[in-house]
């Protein structure tokens, strides 16, 4: 029997549309107008959303005790052990069963290239308070892992009687 999956929520989060993008909470959504404006103004060049980084890729380990076999996924499908990792049941040293561990990814909220050509990473968090166990072991991880790359933090204050929803229309216009 399987169940269906859960979405996670955000606690207390409200889903937000702007500009026919939707966004997991209100600080995202504002965040993103303000970082629209910054586009417009030229402070910076480019706005990606949701994008994932791999902290730790996915591989398969030997179910065997004092057997220490660990094979990592190849990364370029022209890898000669690419279709022999993925067809492989057993362990090639001791013949017992390979359990597999799935990739551990962190998807930020924006990646802003600046004016210079920098790129900033950003998550967007409602309060400075509001930081999970799983987001600061991520967060830890990804600065080894990416030690050019800074995670930035940003905590946006947002305006009473922001609605949340652009109208791409009346962008347009303005």
């Amino acid at each position: 029997m399987s169940f269906p999956k859960r979405k996670i929520r955000v606690k207390n989060a409200t889903k937000t549309v702007v500009n026919g993008k939707t966004f997991s909470s209100k600080a995202e959504g504002y965040y993103y107008t303000v970082l629209l404006e910054k586009l417009k103004t030229g402070e910076i060049q480019k706005i990606e959303l949701q994008i994932p980084f791999e902290l730790q890729p996915q591989y398969k380990k030997c179910q065997a005790h004092g057997c220490d076999f660990i094979w990592v996924r190849p990364g370029d499908e022209k890898d000669p052990n690419y279709k022999r990792y993925y067809s492989a049941k057993t362990c090639p040293k001791c013949n017992a069963p390979l359990k597999l561990h799935r990739e551990m990814l962190y998807v930020c909220d924006f990646v802003v290239t600046d004016a210079y050509g920098k790129k900033h990473v950003i998550d967007v968090k409602s309060s400075v308070h509001f930081q999970t166990e799983v987001f600061k072991l991520k967060k830890k991880i990804f600065e080894f892992r990416y030690p050019s790359m800074l995670l930035e933090e940003v905590y946006p204050k947002i305006p009473k009687g922001w609605s949340g929803y652009v109208d791409a229309a009346a962008e347009a216009t303005r």
